[in-house]
């Protein structure tokens, strides 16, 4: 098992070689909805309270991997999962990478190289309608309307130099990661040499949507809970104002080569003693497919009244339509991962039942919910002990997400560890 030891001082204090690893983990933006960064140290004490140890470790809803980064530096064996494409990205550029960075050389292709094969997906369906009109675009086919034709004409080219750069398409990169005799391999111990060329490949990708969702989401002012801001709002918001990474010409347009070199970003220098490997699979199958894990860390979606709070797919639409280069209704993934635990609670809960049933040989697991999640924290509880007899309820933090709107004290959602055994 993992020994604790290495990272507790004697008065059981965090050393504090592991509180700079965790603030390293908090400088990354990861602009995420329901990422876990902010109380991150909360984790280790209590599983070290509750005798939790593990070599190998499932993380099956992994988002923005700061959670998986977590359980790495406590130096387990990691396979992160999430069944959408952009979150996995994130995952093996963040969390995964041990060593791989990307060159000068690599930045200044991705950024100034004129690719004569660029797609006009961006342009087609994410013009605003001013732009449209002045680019001679139609109406049809327009989705959201928040880029000047400048941003996306910066877009279509970057996305296209990613595959071109690295010689690589995302179809590939997810059939790499999704691999069930490397990742069985991974589980039991057999740890492979790193595919420089999938990671560069997702670093590139990675770092683009950090950005989109940290200068186009301002605020709140977005399209129906999307990530990616009106243009309108988006150009006059107070964050906007005076800010060099724009261009001069046109005072809040986002210059790309400017916005991107804050997020030519890795941690490989944390040198983390644990491994990680990234899959991007409905996680039941995943369950399914594999065995040997000591626990499982499930942090799904949480549900509740308002289908937007769990529909990730929804949310991040333009993330994961840029790295396919489609919408996403186009991606039989979605149809099926979202289906899950995106839609209503009835469903919702057929699905959870059906993830424990494929979890039974797992001997740990872990949940985390919060007091607005799909049901009551006890009732949850309740269904986890038809599967697992002795189920504990650890209160972990009082939480306020960016998607609450609002600064009250009753935005604060409590988080809850759930252990099962």
């Amino acid at each position: 098992m993992a020994d604790y030891r290495q990272i507790y001082a004697e008065d059981g204090s965090l050393e504090i070689c592991w509180e700079d690893v965790f603030r390293a983990r908090e400088k990354l933006q990861l602009p995420y909805m329901g990422n876990k960064k902010k109380f991150l140290w909360a984790f280790p004490p209590r599983l070290k309270a509750h005798g939790i140890e593990f070599d190998t470790i499932l993380d099956a809803f992994c988002g923005s991997g700061a959670v998986t980064y977590m359980f790495k530096a406590l130096g387990a064996r990691v396979l992160a999962n999430d069944f959408l494409t952009h979150a996995h990205l994130a995952t093996i550029a963040f969390v995964e990478n041990q060593t791989t960075r990307l060159s000068d050389e690599d930045k200044e292709f991705l950024l100034e190289h004129q690719n004569p094969g660029a797609s006009k997906f961006i342009r087609r369906g994410y013009l605003a309608e001013d732009f449209r009109k002045e680019a001679g675009f139609s109406e049809e086919g327009l989705q959201f309307g928040f880029l000047t034709f400048k941003e996306a004409l910066q877009f279509d080219n970057f996305r296209a130099n990613v595959d071109d750069r690295f010689d690589i398409e995302v179809g590939q990169v997810r059939a790499r990661s999704n691999l069930l005799p490397e990742l069985q391999k991974f589980i039991d111990g057999n740890i492979p040499p790193e595919d420089h060329k999938r990671i560069k490949w997702a670093t590139a990708l990675a770092n683009f949507n950090q950005m989109f969702l940290k200068f186009f989401s301002p605020g709140r002012d977005n399209y129906g809970g999307r990530a990616g801001a009106r243009i309108d709002y988006r150009l006059k918001h107070a964050k906007s104002k005076g800010n060099w990474r724009y261009n001069a010409d046109y005072s809040t347009e986002v210059n790309l080569r400017f916005a991107m070199d804050d997020w030519w970003k890795t941690l490989v220098r944390a040198q983390l003693p644990g491994r990680c490997r990234v899959s991007c699979m409905d996680i039941i199958a995943l369950l399914q497919a594999t065995s040997g894990f000591d626990c499982v860390y499930f942090d799904p979606p949480y549900g509740g009244a308002k289908k937007s709070t769990s529909d990730y797919a929804e949310h991040y639409r333009f993330c994961e339509a840029y790295v396919h280069g489609c919408e996403i209704e186009e991606l039989p993934h979605i149809r099926t991962g979202a289906a899950r635990f995106g839609s209503d609670q009835a469903t919702y809960e057929k699905n959870f039942e059906l993830m424990l049933e494929s979890s039974v040989d797992i001997p740990i697991w872990l949940f985390s919910y919060n007091d607005r999640s799909w049901s009551g924290i006890e009732a949850i509880a309740e269904k986890i002990k038809r599967f697992k007899p002795r189920v504990d309820i650890d209160h972990l933090a009082d939480h306020r997400y960016r998607c609450s709107k609002g600064a009250n004290a009753s935005d604060f959602r409590k988080e809850f560890l759930i252990v099962a055994r």
